[in-house]
Protein backbone atom coordinates (compact mmCIF):
# COMPACT_ATOMS: atom_id res chain seq x y z
CA UNK A 1 0.00 0.00 0.00
CA UNK A 2 1.15 3.42 -0.38
CA UNK A 3 2.88 5.23 2.75
CA UNK A 4 2.59 9.00 2.74
CA UNK A 5 3.97 11.70 5.58
CA UNK A 6 2.96 15.60 5.79
CA UNK A 7 5.69 17.99 5.14
CA UNK A 8 5.55 21.38 6.60
CA UNK A 9 6.29 24.14 3.97
CA UNK A 10 8.15 25.69 6.48
CA UNK A 11 10.91 23.64 6.70
CA UNK A 12 12.59 25.56 3.64
CA UNK A 13 12.93 28.40 6.06
CA UNK A 14 13.78 27.20 9.31
CA UNK A 15 16.76 28.75 10.55
CA UNK A 16 17.88 25.35 11.95
CA UNK A 17 17.61 23.52 8.22
CA UNK A 18 19.44 26.37 6.31
CA UNK A 19 22.16 25.86 8.50
CA UNK A 20 22.53 22.56 6.95
CA UNK A 21 25.07 21.45 3.98
CA UNK A 22 23.27 22.39 0.74
CA UNK A 23 23.49 19.94 -1.98
CA UNK A 24 24.82 21.03 -5.33
CA UNK A 25 21.84 21.14 -8.52
CA UNK A 26 20.62 17.86 -8.67
CA UNK A 27 16.87 16.94 -10.28
CA UNK A 28 16.20 14.99 -7.28
CA UNK A 29 16.46 17.89 -4.59
CA UNK A 30 14.57 19.96 -6.78
CA UNK A 31 11.90 17.58 -7.32
CA UNK A 32 11.35 17.53 -3.62
CA UNK A 33 11.64 21.49 -3.50
CA UNK A 34 9.06 21.69 -6.49
CA UNK A 35 6.34 19.55 -4.22
CA UNK A 36 6.69 21.04 -0.92
CA UNK A 37 8.38 24.74 -1.64
CA UNK A 38 6.76 27.88 0.50
CA UNK A 39 5.12 29.44 -3.31
CA UNK A 40 3.03 25.95 -3.28
CA UNK A 41 -0.33 26.81 -2.39
CA UNK A 42 -4.27 24.95 -1.77
CA UNK A 43 -4.39 24.52 -5.61
CA UNK A 44 -2.72 20.74 -5.84
CA UNK A 45 1.21 21.40 -7.90
CA UNK A 46 0.41 24.83 -9.38
CA UNK A 47 1.12 28.25 -8.42
CA UNK A 48 3.88 31.07 -9.45
CA UNK A 49 7.21 31.50 -9.13
CA UNK A 50 10.27 32.07 -11.16
CA UNK A 51 13.37 30.48 -11.75
CA UNK A 52 15.41 33.38 -9.96
CA UNK A 53 13.77 32.94 -7.33
CA UNK A 54 13.89 29.45 -6.80
CA UNK A 55 17.28 29.26 -7.22
CA UNK A 56 18.28 32.04 -5.33
CA UNK A 57 15.91 29.72 -2.47
CA UNK A 58 17.98 26.67 -2.99
CA UNK A 59 21.41 28.03 -2.88
CA UNK A 60 22.11 27.52 -6.83
CA UNK A 61 23.61 29.10 -9.56
CA UNK A 62 20.29 29.98 -12.13
CA UNK A 63 22.16 27.67 -15.14
CA UNK A 64 22.77 24.60 -12.78
CA UNK A 65 18.48 24.98 -11.51
CA UNK A 66 18.11 25.19 -15.48
CA UNK A 67 19.88 22.60 -16.22
CA UNK A 68 18.23 20.07 -12.79
CA UNK A 69 14.90 21.52 -13.93
CA UNK A 70 15.48 19.94 -17.75
CA UNK A 71 15.58 16.73 -15.68
CA UNK A 72 12.79 16.87 -14.73
CA UNK A 73 10.55 18.67 -17.47
CA UNK A 74 12.01 15.67 -19.53
CA UNK A 75 10.05 13.32 -17.49
CA UNK A 76 6.90 14.82 -18.22
CA UNK A 77 6.91 15.70 -14.23
CA UNK A 78 6.85 19.48 -13.76
CA UNK A 79 6.37 22.51 -16.52
CA UNK A 80 6.94 26.05 -16.08
CA UNK A 81 6.59 29.40 -17.99
CA UNK A 82 9.03 31.09 -16.85
CA UNK A 83 8.29 34.38 -18.91
CA UNK A 84 4.91 34.15 -16.60
CA UNK A 85 6.10 32.87 -13.61
CA UNK A 86 3.81 29.80 -13.72
CA UNK A 87 5.10 26.50 -12.58
CA UNK A 88 2.70 23.01 -12.93
CA UNK A 89 3.44 19.63 -11.33
CA UNK A 90 0.39 17.49 -13.25
CA UNK A 91 0.25 14.54 -11.28
CA UNK A 92 0.25 16.48 -7.73
CA UNK A 93 -3.50 16.21 -7.42
CA UNK A 94 -3.24 12.56 -7.92
CA UNK A 95 -0.84 12.38 -4.22
CA UNK A 96 -3.28 15.42 -2.70
CA UNK A 97 -6.98 15.34 -4.53
CA UNK A 98 -9.08 17.67 -2.14
CA UNK A 99 -11.33 15.93 0.51
CA UNK A 100 -14.64 17.89 -0.73
CA UNK A 101 -16.21 20.12 -2.29
CA UNK A 102 -15.34 22.89 -0.40
CA UNK A 103 -12.03 22.34 -0.48
CA UNK A 104 -11.89 23.20 -4.20
CA UNK A 105 -14.01 25.95 -3.89
CA UNK A 106 -11.11 27.58 -1.92
CA UNK A 107 -9.08 27.53 -5.01
CA UNK A 108 -10.62 30.67 -6.28
CA UNK A 109 -8.51 33.34 -4.94
CA UNK A 110 -4.99 31.75 -5.31
CA UNK A 111 -6.54 30.78 -9.09
CA UNK A 112 -6.74 34.52 -9.74
CA UNK A 113 -3.59 34.88 -9.23
CA UNK A 114 -1.95 32.69 -11.67
CA UNK A 115 -1.02 34.60 -14.31
CA UNK A 116 -2.87 34.24 -17.80
CA UNK A 117 -0.91 31.63 -20.04
CA UNK A 118 -1.30 28.57 -22.00
CA UNK A 119 0.23 26.19 -19.00
CA UNK A 120 -2.86 27.77 -17.09
CA UNK A 121 -5.26 26.69 -19.50
CA UNK A 122 -3.13 23.12 -19.67
CA UNK A 123 -3.47 23.42 -15.85
CA UNK A 124 -7.51 24.10 -16.24
CA UNK A 125 -8.14 21.22 -18.36
CA UNK A 126 -6.53 18.75 -16.52
CA UNK A 127 -8.18 19.60 -13.40
CA UNK A 128 -11.11 19.86 -14.99
CA UNK A 129 -11.02 15.95 -15.84
CA UNK A 130 -9.56 15.07 -12.75
CA UNK A 131 -12.25 16.98 -10.56
CA UNK A 132 -15.09 15.16 -12.95
CA UNK A 133 -14.02 12.05 -12.57
CA UNK A 134 -14.72 12.84 -8.24
CA UNK A 135 -18.21 13.62 -8.49
CA UNK A 136 -20.54 16.24 -9.75
CA UNK A 137 -19.86 17.97 -6.98
CA UNK A 138 -16.12 18.48 -7.04
CA UNK A 139 -16.86 19.42 -10.91
CA UNK A 140 -19.78 22.16 -9.83
CA UNK A 141 -17.10 23.32 -7.34
CA UNK A 142 -14.25 23.85 -9.70
CA UNK A 143 -16.75 25.54 -11.84
CA UNK A 144 -17.37 28.02 -9.78
CA UNK A 145 -14.26 28.63 -7.95
CA UNK A 146 -11.51 28.76 -11.05
CA UNK A 147 -12.76 30.59 -14.26
CA UNK A 148 -11.96 29.08 -17.74
CA UNK A 149 -8.43 31.04 -18.50
CA UNK A 150 -8.06 32.50 -22.03
CA UNK A 151 -4.78 31.80 -22.62
CA UNK A 152 -3.74 35.81 -22.59
CA UNK A 153 -3.76 38.86 -20.81
CA UNK A 154 -6.83 40.87 -23.29
CA UNK A 155 -8.42 44.05 -22.10
CA UNK A 156 -11.81 41.56 -22.62
CA UNK A 157 -10.93 39.18 -20.65
CA UNK A 158 -13.38 38.77 -18.04
CA UNK A 159 -16.26 39.48 -21.12
CA UNK A 160 -14.50 36.20 -22.80
CA UNK A 161 -15.23 34.27 -19.81
CA UNK A 162 -18.65 35.47 -18.89
CA UNK A 163 -19.42 34.56 -22.42
CA UNK A 164 -17.23 31.37 -22.48
CA UNK A 165 -19.92 30.17 -19.10
CA UNK A 166 -22.67 31.53 -20.74
CA UNK A 167 -21.65 29.21 -23.59
CA UNK A 168 -21.35 26.25 -21.40
CA UNK A 169 -25.11 27.12 -19.54
CA UNK A 170 -26.51 26.60 -22.94
CA UNK A 171 -25.06 23.45 -23.58
CA UNK A 172 -26.11 22.14 -20.30
CA UNK A 173 -29.51 22.90 -20.38
CA UNK A 174 -29.77 21.71 -24.07
CA UNK A 175 -28.71 18.22 -22.92
CA UNK A 176 -30.90 18.31 -19.91
CA UNK A 177 -32.98 16.42 -21.83
CA UNK A 178 -30.82 13.20 -22.28
CA UNK A 179 -30.06 12.91 -18.86
CA UNK A 180 -32.36 10.43 -17.58
CA UNK A 181 -30.94 8.14 -20.52
CA UNK A 182 -27.51 8.53 -19.59
CA UNK A 183 -28.27 7.06 -15.86
CA UNK A 184 -28.89 3.57 -17.28
CA UNK A 185 -25.31 3.14 -17.89
CA UNK A 186 -23.85 4.69 -14.27
CA UNK A 187 -26.21 2.03 -13.12
CA UNK A 188 -25.03 -0.34 -15.14
CA UNK A 189 -29.04 -1.53 -15.94
CA UNK A 190 -30.94 -1.57 -19.44
CA UNK A 191 -33.39 0.50 -20.66
CA UNK A 192 -37.41 -0.14 -20.82
CA UNK A 193 -38.11 -0.50 -24.26
CA UNK A 194 -39.17 2.56 -26.18
CA UNK A 195 -42.44 3.79 -25.41
CA UNK A 196 -44.92 6.74 -25.86
CA UNK A 197 -43.91 8.95 -22.95
CA UNK A 198 -42.60 6.37 -20.57
CA UNK A 199 -41.86 7.44 -16.98
CA UNK A 200 -38.88 8.34 -15.53
CA UNK A 201 -38.79 6.54 -12.40
CA UNK A 202 -39.39 3.14 -15.11
CA UNK A 203 -36.30 3.67 -16.99
CA UNK A 204 -34.37 1.59 -15.44
CA UNK A 205 -34.03 -1.60 -14.12
CA UNK A 206 -31.44 -2.66 -11.68
CA UNK A 207 -32.34 -5.40 -8.95
CA UNK A 208 -36.05 -6.75 -8.42
CA UNK A 209 -37.60 -4.53 -5.59
CA UNK A 210 -34.59 -2.07 -5.02
CA UNK A 211 -34.27 0.89 -6.35
CA UNK A 212 -30.71 2.30 -6.72
CA UNK A 213 -29.96 4.77 -3.76
CA UNK A 214 -28.61 8.18 -3.98
CA UNK A 215 -28.34 7.61 -7.61
CA UNK A 216 -27.03 10.16 -10.54
CA UNK A 217 -28.19 11.39 -13.80
CA UNK A 218 -24.30 11.70 -14.94
CA UNK A 219 -22.41 9.28 -16.63
CA UNK A 220 -19.08 8.06 -15.09
CA UNK A 221 -15.58 8.79 -16.96
CA UNK A 222 -15.40 6.84 -19.81
CA UNK A 223 -11.72 5.63 -18.89
CA UNK A 224 -12.91 4.01 -15.93
CA UNK A 225 -15.25 1.17 -17.55
CA UNK A 226 -12.77 -1.51 -18.29
CA UNK A 227 -11.55 -2.10 -14.78
CA UNK A 228 -15.00 -1.03 -13.36
CA UNK A 229 -16.62 -3.92 -15.71
CA UNK A 230 -13.75 -6.54 -14.66
CA UNK A 231 -14.39 -5.68 -10.46
CA UNK A 232 -17.58 -5.57 -10.94
CA UNK A 233 -17.81 -9.45 -12.82
CA UNK A 234 -15.53 -11.09 -10.16
CA UNK A 235 -17.24 -9.30 -7.29
CA UNK A 236 -20.29 -10.54 -8.72
CA UNK A 237 -18.96 -13.65 -9.14
CA UNK A 238 -17.79 -14.13 -4.92
CA UNK A 239 -20.92 -12.23 -3.70
CA UNK A 240 -23.70 -13.06 -5.82
CA UNK A 241 -24.31 -8.97 -5.68
CA UNK A 242 -23.82 -6.33 -7.91
CA UNK A 243 -21.38 -3.70 -6.20
CA UNK A 244 -22.69 -0.33 -5.53
CA UNK A 245 -21.49 2.42 -8.07
CA UNK A 246 -21.88 6.33 -7.25
CA UNK A 247 -19.84 9.71 -8.10
CA UNK A 248 -17.55 8.12 -4.38
CA UNK A 249 -16.70 4.96 -6.50
CA UNK A 250 -16.22 6.77 -9.44
CA UNK A 251 -13.97 9.27 -8.36
CA UNK A 252 -11.88 6.49 -5.98
CA UNK A 253 -11.56 4.57 -9.59
CA UNK A 254 -9.95 7.45 -11.19
CA UNK A 255 -7.59 7.89 -8.36
CA UNK A 256 -6.98 3.87 -8.34
CA UNK A 257 -5.84 4.59 -12.59
CA UNK A 258 -3.23 7.07 -11.79
CA UNK A 259 -1.19 5.29 -9.44
CA UNK A 260 -1.09 1.88 -11.71
CA UNK A 261 -0.30 1.55 -15.64
CA UNK A 262 -3.98 1.81 -16.76
CA UNK A 263 -3.88 -1.41 -19.23
CA UNK A 264 -2.89 -3.54 -16.17
CA UNK A 265 -5.69 -2.21 -13.51
CA UNK A 266 -8.34 -4.41 -14.69
CA UNK A 267 -6.31 -7.66 -14.21
CA UNK A 268 -5.10 -6.31 -10.72
CA UNK A 269 -8.56 -5.16 -10.14
CA UNK A 270 -9.82 -9.08 -10.70
CA UNK A 271 -6.60 -10.56 -8.46
CA UNK A 272 -8.18 -8.21 -5.65
CA UNK A 273 -11.61 -9.32 -5.43
CA UNK A 274 -10.18 -13.10 -5.10
CA UNK A 275 -7.66 -12.00 -2.52
CA UNK A 276 -8.16 -14.18 0.52
CA UNK A 277 -6.77 -11.79 3.10
CA UNK A 278 -8.81 -11.64 6.08
CA UNK A 279 -9.62 -7.87 6.15
CA UNK A 280 -10.41 -7.83 2.52
CA UNK A 281 -13.29 -10.48 3.33
CA UNK A 282 -14.62 -8.76 5.79
CA UNK A 283 -15.22 -5.85 4.30
CA UNK A 284 -16.57 -7.44 1.12
CA UNK A 285 -13.21 -6.26 -1.07
CA UNK A 286 -14.76 -2.21 -1.50
CA UNK A 287 -13.04 -0.09 -4.00
CA UNK A 288 -11.65 2.44 -1.44
CA UNK A 289 -9.13 -0.59 -0.38
CA UNK A 290 -8.20 -1.49 -3.83
CA UNK A 291 -7.38 2.19 -3.99
CA UNK A 292 -5.26 2.46 -0.28
CA UNK A 293 -3.45 -0.94 -1.35
CA UNK A 294 -2.59 0.11 -5.50
CA UNK A 295 0.76 -0.22 -5.63
CA UNK A 296 1.08 -3.50 -3.19
CA UNK A 297 -1.57 -5.26 -5.31
CA UNK A 298 0.32 -4.26 -8.36
CA UNK A 299 2.94 -6.15 -6.65
CA UNK A 300 1.30 -9.17 -5.69
CA UNK A 301 -0.58 -9.66 -9.23
CA UNK A 302 2.50 -9.63 -11.03
CA UNK A 303 4.27 -11.37 -8.80
CA UNK A 304 0.94 -14.12 -9.01
CA UNK A 305 1.57 -14.13 -4.52
CA UNK A 306 -1.28 -13.33 -2.49
CA UNK A 307 0.40 -11.90 0.62
CA UNK A 308 -2.05 -12.55 4.04
CA UNK A 309 -1.41 -11.98 7.39
CA UNK A 310 -1.12 -15.46 8.10
CA UNK A 311 1.81 -16.32 5.63
CA UNK A 312 3.62 -13.33 6.48
CA UNK A 313 5.02 -15.31 8.77
CA UNK A 314 6.24 -18.28 6.31
CA UNK A 315 7.34 -15.51 3.48
CA UNK A 316 9.87 -14.13 6.32
CA UNK A 317 11.42 -17.83 7.38
CA UNK A 318 11.45 -18.73 3.33
CA UNK A 319 13.10 -15.93 2.85
CA UNK A 320 15.79 -16.13 6.25
CA UNK A 321 15.74 -20.21 5.24
CA UNK A 322 16.75 -18.94 1.48
CA UNK A 323 19.58 -16.35 2.19
CA UNK A 324 21.15 -19.23 4.75
CA UNK A 325 21.45 -21.34 2.32
CA UNK A 326 23.13 -19.00 -0.34
CA UNK A 327 25.56 -17.77 1.74
CA UNK A 328 26.81 -21.43 3.39
CA UNK A 329 27.08 -22.32 -0.67
CA UNK A 330 28.52 -19.67 -1.48
CA UNK A 331 31.40 -20.57 1.00
CA UNK A 332 31.58 -24.09 -0.52
CA UNK A 333 30.53 -25.91 2.52
CA UNK A 334 28.70 -29.30 2.10
CA UNK A 335 30.80 -29.47 -1.04
CA UNK A 336 27.65 -30.54 -2.91
CA UNK A 337 26.93 -33.17 0.00
CA UNK A 338 22.46 -33.56 -0.91
CA UNK A 339 22.97 -33.43 2.94
CA UNK A 340 24.27 -29.96 3.39
CA UNK A 341 24.93 -28.85 -0.26
CA UNK A 342 22.46 -26.50 -2.60
CA UNK A 343 20.09 -30.02 -2.91
CA UNK A 344 19.64 -30.12 0.86
CA UNK A 345 16.12 -28.20 0.43
CA UNK A 346 14.10 -31.36 -1.02
CA UNK A 347 11.02 -31.24 -3.18
CA UNK A 348 9.06 -31.34 0.27
CA UNK A 349 11.04 -29.16 2.35
CA UNK A 350 10.10 -25.80 3.90
CA UNK A 351 12.43 -23.77 1.80
CA UNK A 352 10.51 -24.41 -1.21
CA UNK A 353 7.07 -25.05 0.12
CA UNK A 354 7.40 -22.25 2.99
CA UNK A 355 4.32 -20.56 1.57
CA UNK A 356 0.49 -21.57 1.64
CA UNK A 357 -0.45 -22.41 -1.70
CA UNK A 358 -2.86 -19.61 -3.43
CA UNK A 359 -4.13 -20.87 -6.40
CA UNK A 360 -7.56 -21.66 -5.45
CA UNK A 361 -10.11 -19.41 -6.81
CA UNK A 362 -11.31 -18.31 -3.16
CA UNK A 363 -8.91 -20.24 -0.91
CA UNK A 364 -9.66 -18.08 2.25
CA UNK A 365 -7.22 -18.42 5.54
Amino acid sequence: MARYRKIDVRLWIDTRFRKFSKPQPNAQTLWIYLLTNPDTVNIPGLYRAGEAGMSEALGWPVKGFREAFQEVSQEGMAKADWEARVVWVPKAISYNPPQSPNVVKSWGPYWDEIPECELKDEAYESLKAFLKGMGEGFAEAFAKACSKPSGKVCPNQDQDQDQDQEQEKKEKENSCNDASLVAAKDAGATLLPAGPDPPKKALLSILPGKPKAGGTNKSPPAKTEPVWAAYSEEYVWRYHVKPTRNAKVNGQLMLFLARVPIAEAPDIARFYVRHPEKFYVLKQHPVWILLRDAEGLRTQWQAQIKITSSNIAALDKQSQILSVAKAFAAKGGGNGHPQYGADAAGPDSEATHGVPATDGHYAHD
